[in-house]
C-alpha cells in the first residue's frame, strides 16, 4: 500500500462520505499504526493507546470504528482479548478509486444505439480521450518541504497541508512562490494551534467554501452550507487525484 496514494484517496472518499472530526484522527493513528508496521494485512492495538493519542474516551473511540467501518474505510472484527482493540484491516481506498475511475471512464459497446459499433475488436469504449494538458513546474518542492517549517512539523500536518496543494492546483490557483507556499503552512500551524484536528477542520472548511486561503477559525460559529461555488471545487479536486492515479 502506498502511504500517499492512500492519503490522497482518503480525502476523496471523505467528500462523499464524511467523518466526524475524532474519526478522522483516529483514521490516521491506525494509519500510522499500520505503516510503522510495515502494512500488515491485518492487525490489532491497544485501544487505550489509541484513544490517549487521539484524545477521545473509550466511547468515542469505539464509535468511530463503527464510523469508520460503515464508510467502508475500515474492517473491524471483535477480540476477546480485553487489551487489543480487535483485528484492523486497512482497505485500500486508491485501488478502490482507480476501479471506479475505470467503470466511469468505460462503458459497455452498445450495438442497439450505435449500428457501427465493433465488438468483436473491442467489448468496452471510451468515453472521454482528451489528454490532460501539461502543467508547467515553477516552485521547487523538494526546497519547500526541507524548509524548517516543514521538516520540523508532524508527518500527519504537512500531509494534510499537501492536501490543501493538491486542491489548489485543481482549481487553477497555485501558489506562485515558495515563499507564499511556506506563508501559508506557517498560518495553518499558527490558526490551529498546531493542532491536527483543528488544521483538519480549518482545511475543510477552506475547501468546502471554496476559499483560496486559510482563516482563524470563529468561536461558536455555525458550520457553512455548501455552496455551488465550494460542489464545482470539490468535484474538481476529486477529478484531479484520479487523473493523478491513472497518469502514476
Amino acid at each position: 500500500m502506498n502511504y500517499i496514494l492512500q492519503v490522497n484517496a482518503f480525502w476523496v472518499r471523505k467528500i462523499d462520505r464524511p467523518l466526524k472530526t475524532s474519526s478522522t484522527a483516529l483514521y490516521f493513528a491506525l494509519l500510522d499504526k499500520n505503516n510503522k508496521l510495515g502494512w500488515r494485512e491485518t492487525f490489532s492495538a491497544h485501544y487505550e493507546a489509541m484513544m490517549e493519542q487521539v484524545g477521545i474516551s473509550k466511547n468515542t473511540y469505539y464509535d468511530c470504528i463503527k464510523e469508520l467501518v460503515d464508510g467502508g474505510y475500515i474492517q473491524y472484527s471483535a477480540s476477546n482479548n480485553r487489551v487489543l482493540t480487535g483485528v484492523i484491516k486497512i482497505i485500500n481506498l486508491s485501488q478502490i478509486l482507480v476501479n471506479e475511475l475505470v467503470n466511469d471512464q468505460y462503458q459497455p459497446c452498445d450495438t442497439t444505439s450505435e449500428p457501427s459499433c465493433d465488438t468483436t475488436s473491442t467489448l468496452i469504449k471510451p468515453i472521454n480521450t482528451k489528454q490532460s494538458k501539461p502543467v508547467n513546474k515553477i516552485i521547487d518542492f523538494d526546497l519547500v518541504f526541507n524548509n524548517p517549517e516543514f521538516s520540523g512539523s508532524s508527518e500527519e500536518m504537512v500531509t494534510l497541508f499537501k492536501r490543501w496543494l493538491d486542491y489548489k492546483k485543481s482549481i487553477s490557483d497555485s501558489y506562485k512562490s515558495v515563499d507564499s507556499v511556506i506563508t501559508s503552512f506557517k498560518n495553518l500551524k499558527k490558526y490551529s494551534g498546531e493542532n491536527f484536528e483543528l488544521a483538519v477542520e480549518i482545511i475543510d472548511a477552506a475547501i468546502g467554501s471554496g476559499y483560496k486561503g486559510f482563516f482563524r477559525p470563529k468561536a461558536g460559529s455555525a458550520p457553512r452550507a455548501s455552496s455551488p461555488t465550494a460542489s464545482k471545487a470539490q468535484s474538481l479536486y476529486s477529478q484531479k487525484i484520479a487523473v493523478n492515479f491513472t497518469n502514476d
